[in-house]
């Protein structure tokens, strides 16, 4: 196997119904403000774990179930620098 630099995350086998409705809400209130952004044909949440690392091109083994409840999501602005990337947030809304 040939190594490659990439990430490591951890993802589900599919989105959370109530997520998926959530994503498809955001891109068609931006889409009404005329907003552009990359469309995936399905979102799939994921947690990245390790960047520009090497890896073989393997699959890791599975990880045991997260239950993961959120109260609201956030804008975030990445910032580079000479440290890397940083995330600063810019706005903060509430799900319930």
């Amino acid at each position: 196997m040939e190594d490659s630099l990439g990430f490591v995350h951890a993802a589900p086998a599919a989105a959370p119904p109530e997520l998926d409705r959530l994503v498809h809400a955001l891109e068609h209130a931006l889409t009404a403000q005329d907003f552009h952004f990359e469309r995936h044909p399905e979102y799939l949440p994921h947690v990245t774990l390790l960047r520009h690392v090497h890896c073989p091109d393997a699959e890791l083994p599975a990880l045991p179930p997260v239950t993961w409840t959120n109260e609201d999501f956030v804008l975030l602005q990445s910032v580079s620098s000479g440290n890397g990337v940083s995330y600063q947030v810019r706005a903060r809304f509430p799900l319930y």
